[in-house]
């Protein structure tokens, strides 16, 4: 009777090993694949040809948003102690769509709190084509060397909130706006100790 017991039992112990192995190798896979596609997204959109002027020389690092496996959430101070967050997608509407790389950050003497979106993609090199965006009107331009497409949002601050979300279509060129995965507070602390050090230093 026992031999019958103990012939069930191995098997069923070989397969739980097995299936525990497995599950180590699928997790093992996962954060390799992870850690792979941060690297690339770290280094995305950072060379002198595709690089936003306002991003130039900003090493950036991941967020540490609960969704941000992939580091495609990211921040960076630039060479002013600006700090700046940027959201990359390498695989927006893939496989016919570009690129998209989105940088948050504030700017002007209100510190208001501005989007800058870019999709990388060759055009007309100063090409620039109007579009509207709620009640306002921006503009989608070409870059100088004709490597990707940008506009830049401001917001108004003023709404009580800090909450942006807005899907910003420009003449087909799409782009869910969202600062959810950022802290904006943050950006917003860390201008106001910009402007007290130059308070200082006068």
């Amino acid at each position: 009777m026992l031999k019958f017991i103990k012939k069930p039992l191995k098997y069923i112990l070989i397969l739980a090993v097995i299936v525990t192995l497995i599950g180590f190798a699928i997790r093992g896979g996962a954060y390799l694949l992870n850690k792979y596609e941060t690297k690339l997204n770290l280094a995305f959109f950072t060379t002198d040809n595709y690089n936003g002027t306002v991003l130039r020389g900003i090493n950036w690092s991941p967020t540490s948003s609960w969704d941000n496996r992939d580091g495609k959430y990211q921040s960076g101070i630039n060479s002013e102690g600006q700090l700046f967050y940027r959201h990359v997608d390498r695989k927006a509407n893939y496989p016919i769509g570009p690129p998209v790389v989105a940088s948050y950050y504030l700017f002007g003497p209100k510190s208001q709190i501005v989007t800058t979106i870019y999709w990388i993609m060759d055009c007309n090199p100063n090409l620039v084509v109007e579009y509207q965006l709620d009640s306002s009107h921006d503009a989608l331009k070409c870059s100088d060397n004709g490597k990707y497409l940008w506009t830049r949002i401001q917001w108004m601050s003023d709404s009580g909130t800090n909450d942006i979300s807005s899907l910003v279509t420009a003449w087909g060129f799409t782009y869910q706006v969202s600062s959810s995965y950022f802290d904006i507070l943050k950006l917003q602390r860390n201008a106001t100790l910009i402007k007290l050090n130059k308070q200082e230093g006068d």
